[in-house]
């Protein structure tokens, strides 16, 4: 098997170009060891890339997209919604190995961060063609296209509440639902409710959403929400959790999170 370690992303690129799908970049390297990895001839490791920096500033937070699982989990300064869901995680082996970049990027089933990051609206920074571009990261998960060089939060004041389903306490959830907003005058702004689990890829719910918008959480009928949002997704059974049963857990996350939010007061 060829083994590469680029030391640009210019580098990186060039070799995926080249060797199509027979070469995979990895980081933490925790897609290598999952049982649905893909063959691969060859391996393009990216640690020389060094894109594991955390940064947070009162307006924008950044995390590279090489940070593990733990350096999120272990971040005191990230939004506590952000880190719990990495310390969700019940493998600590998982955790020191798998990266942001890689989580993001992965296509897996269900996903505990990509409904924390589009419940604040964040962008993903990737290097595409030879150049640097940024894209909302609910744009960019569909093709998924160039290399992960970091996630971005521009609004970490946002509110975020997260939810998670297991069947026992060392599984992996069945779902995770993640609601975020601003909120100004007691109103609700720009919501973005995020289920993953329900389907193969993480969705966000546009009717859903359009209801919340402008509404004050008092004034919310968790009946008429619940109903929009059943009528907007879609869940498939797995081994361990039917369709209906899906939809029970995300109608509970969505009371859960409602209910508690109305118990603080918000400005």
């Amino acid at each position: 098997m060829d083994y590469f370690v680029p030391d640009t992303l210019k580098q990186a690129e060039d070799l995926k170009k080249k060797s199509g799908k027979r070469y995979i970049c990895f980081a933490g390297g925790t897609i290598l060891n999952w049982r649905g990895s893909p063959k691969a001839e060859g391996l393009i490791d990216l640690k020389n890339l060094h894109l594991e920096k955390i940064s947070i500033k009162k307006t924008k937070i950044k995390i590279g997209a090489m940070a593990t699982i733990s350096d999120v989990a272990d971040n005191i300064n990230l939004p506590e919604s952000l880190s719990s869901a990495a310390k969700s995680f019940k493998s600590i082996n998982i955790r020191n190995m798998a990266t942001v970049g890689g989580t993001i990027a992965g296509r897996f089933f269900i996903s505990d961060l990509i409904p924390v990051f589009l419940a604040f609206k964040a962008s993903v920074e990737f290097f595409f063609n030879g150049e640097s571009n940024t894209l909302p990261l609910g744009d960019w998960l569909p093709d998924r296209r160039g290399l992960v060089c970091g996630v971005v939060i521009t609004e970490p004041g946002r509110i975020v509440k997260v939810k998670r389903q297991t069947l026992s306490a060392i599984d992996f959830p069945q779902i995770v639902t993640g609601i975020g907003f601003k909120i100004k005058n007691s109103i609700l702004r720009d919501p973005v409710i995020a289920i993953s689990g329900a389907t193969a890829k993480t969705e966000t719910l546009d009717k859903a959403e359009e209801y919340l918008a402008g509404k004050k959480i008092k004034d919310i009928d968790l009946k008429g929400l619940n109903q929009l949002i059943q009528k907007e997704i879609r869940p498939v059974k797995s081994l361990k959790a039917s369709s209906l049963l899906k939809r029970r857990f995300i109608e509970n996350h969505v009371k859960e999170i409602f209910r508690e939010l109305s118990t603080h007061k918000m400005k």
